[in-house]
């Protein structure tokens, strides 16, 4: 493994510079992949760990499938990706562990 972590982004924000900053200052090695330019390959295992920050939620959740595919742990996963941007899906899962929510209709 060539890094620790991967930073796996699509539009380059502030808080993926602030993250960027921390992990070096943890001294941890990182990469920085930018998903709109670059291609992932399954199998492809750059590092131990991707945090997924893409802004486009589909981008997010075909990177994520792609690393987790591939052995290496996605923070956040597919699934997760996927649950939070979809109400149906969220309230879904809240309904069944037990959490309340307002009243909704769909």
């Amino acid at each position: 493994m060539a890094a620790d972590v991967e930073l796996i982004i699509d539009v380059p924000r502030l808080e993926e510079k602030l993250i960027l900053e921390e992990l070096g200052r943890l001294g941890l090695k990182f990469k920085l992949t930018n998903a709109k330019y670059t291609p992932l390959v399954w199998g492809e295992r750059p590092a131990e760990v991707s945090l997924i920050r893409a802004v486009s939620m589909q981008r997010a959740a075909y990177c994520a499938a792609i690393r987790e595919a591939s052995g290496i742990r996605a923070i956040n996963s597919a699934e997760a990706i996927v649950v939070a941007g979809d109400k149906i899906l969220t309230l879904s899962r809240l309904w069944r562990a037990g959490i309340p929510f307002p009243e909704t209709l769909i």
